[in-house]
């Protein structure tokens, strides 16, 4: 499995460069600079203006913080969402249909990236949305096949917040 977790490592970093040098990216730089003014302690909304949905805002502001306020932590944040998401998606495919399947999985998934379809991985909301809702769904899968009822409404809720978190 671990030659397949290299593949998708260089597949999903080829789809950041592409969304970085992607032509015409200027809504990219709008929503750094909508994410850069909430780090500064600004207001969405008042401060800075972006008809995207909020939670991109906080994302960036997010990556921004842990980048120590330069840029390159919003252009990293997707690949790493990416990768968190695919892990996540492959561990819950190999619980419930094997390992072979997982191994599928990522290579696909890892293509798909690069193909920058839904112009992910890149910092646009619709990435993220895509990102959380595939979180989601393998969540409350994995929570249909959980044995404990515990584990299974834990899985549950995990998957409601990933939900929300998606839309």
């Amino acid at each position: 499995m671990s030659s397949a977790w290299a593949w998708v490592v260089v597949l999903v970093s080829l789809g950041v460069w592409a969304s970085y040098w992607a032509v015409l990216r200027d809504d990219h730089y709008q929503l750094i600079y909508v994410g850069q003014r909430l780090l500064d302690g600004g207001t969405y909304y008042i401060d800075s203006w972006e008809n995207k949905p909020p939670g991109i805002a906080w994302i960036n502001a997010t990556a921004l913080a842990l980048a120590g306020g330069r840029p390159l932590g919003a252009w990293i944040a997707p690949g790493v969402v990416a990768v968190a998401v695919l892990a996540l998606t492959a561990w819950g495919v190999s619980r419930v249909l094997g390992r072979v399947a997982a191994i599928g999985l990522l290579f696909t998934a890892g293509v798909v990236m690069t193909m920058r379809v839904h112009d992910a991985p890149s910092i646009n909301p619709d990435f993220y949305s895509a990102a959380f809702a595939l979180a989601a769904v393998t969540l409350f899968v994995v929570a249909l096949s959980a044995r404990a009822r515990a584990g299974r409404a834990g899985l549950a809720l995990l998957a409601g917040l990933m939900w929300a978190g998606a839309t």
